[in-house]
Formats: structure tokens, sequence, C-alpha cells
């Protein structure tokens, strides 16, 4: 029985932070513990009462502190409150130059997002309620050929404007979702590499220059 409890701790043990305060390792583990001290028998609950006699002691979970423009945010060593253990957070200001070029990332990043963007609403119109009804329309189509005698509300709506019976509007919503992922296909993809670029960049002129890449014509 102590062999199955210490092979199959709690999900909230696995979740615990933990801290051996006689080497200060942190974090420590729920399988440290149980390692250091495997002729023990924990309870399933653990709790500080039941880590009594050993190194080890739980961390109270805190909070993590607002990131701050300029700051690393990074998790210190835990401190002690009231005989308890928990998290702490520090901020580590950067470099004036780091501050600079990271903040050019983002901006580059943006205006790539923005292009991008730009180009996929000249292949579909925008909204997200739209959005929905193309996928719900070429749900439709592609059910179209499987039951053509079933109902299909979104593409009867289109018959005798995009084509004259529901079987040819079925097949121009398929041909158009074909195109439409083609070229979002290129977009996405020049979208990546051109992030991707920024954060290669090390300088402010190549994060400038980054990005410029031969977007696809739609």
């Amino acid at each position: 029985m102590m062999v199955a409890r210490l092979l199959q701790p709690t999900l909230d043990g696995k979740n615990m932070l933990f801290i051996n305060v006689k080497t200060m390792k942190y974090p420590a583990t729920l399988e440290d513990l149980y390692s250091t001290y495997p002729e023990v028998s924990f309870p399933l609950a653990l709790n500080n009462e039941s880590l009594i006699g050993t190194d080890f002691e739980i961390v109270e979970k805190t909070k993590q502190a607002k990131a701050e423009p300029g700051f690393l945010l990074k998790e210190s060593a835990p401190v002690k409150e009231n005989g308890r253990y928990k998290q702490s957070w520090s901020l580590t200001e950067l470099p004036k130059e780091e501050i600079n070029l990271d903040f050019a990332r983002i901006l580059r990043k943006e205006e790539i997002d923005t292009i991008a963007e730009s180009l996929r609403k000249k292949i579909a119109t925008p909204g997200a309620m739209q959005a929905l009804i193309y996928m719900n329309k070429l749900s439709e189509a592609l059910a179209f050929r499987k039951a053509p005698g079933a109902s299909y509300p979104l593409l009867q709506a289109e018959v005798g404007i995009t084509a004259l019976d529901i079987g040819a509007v079925s097949d121009a919503v398929i041909a158009a979702h074909e195109t439409w992922v083609k070229a979002a296909a290129q977009i996405e993809g020049v979208r990546l590499q051109a992030k991707r670029s920024v954060d290669l960049a090390k300088t402010l002129k190549e994060i400038t220059m980054a990005g410029s890449l031969d977007w696809p014509s739609v």
C-alpha cells in the first residue's frame, strides 16, 4: 500500500511548490521529497504539519507580480513570513539599449501583423459573424456533396446569385474556400518569417529592415 501511495501522488501534491530548507533547493519536487524519505508514508493530502521532521516545507503560491515596461520579471527565492515560505517575484531593470530594441521589436511586429491583416481583408469580408457564416456555408457545401437532398439554407440563399442551382453554388463555395486557403497560407508564411527575422535582429537598423519581405499579391 505504501509503495502504491508513493508512486501515485495526488494531483494537488504534484502542483505544490516545495523548498529543501537544508540545501535551500528551490523549487523542490514531490519526487525529491519521496526519494529523500523512501521509508516514510506521507498522507495523500500534504501540509506543513505532515512534513515536520523532514528538510522540506511547502511554499505558498502568490499572485505573480505585474510586469513593467523596461523591467524583466522573474521568480526569486521564497521568503519566509510568519513561519511559512511564500513565493516571491522581482523586477530587474533592463539596460537602456535593450529596452529600445525590445520596444522596436514590438512596434515592428505590430506593423507586420497590420500588413498581413490588410491583405486578408482583401480576400475575405472581415467580421467575426461573417467568418462564422463562411464556416457554416463551407460545411453545407461539403455536406451537399454527400447528401444533396438535405436542407442547406445558406447555399440556397445564393441560388440565382452565385449560380443557377444549389449544386453549382456548392462547387463555387468550395472553390472559393480553396482559393482563400492558398492565399491565406502564403500570407501566414510571410508573416511568420518576417516576425522571426525581427526576433533574430540584433540592432535597430536590422529590426527596421526585418520583415521587408515580398508579400503575396492578392
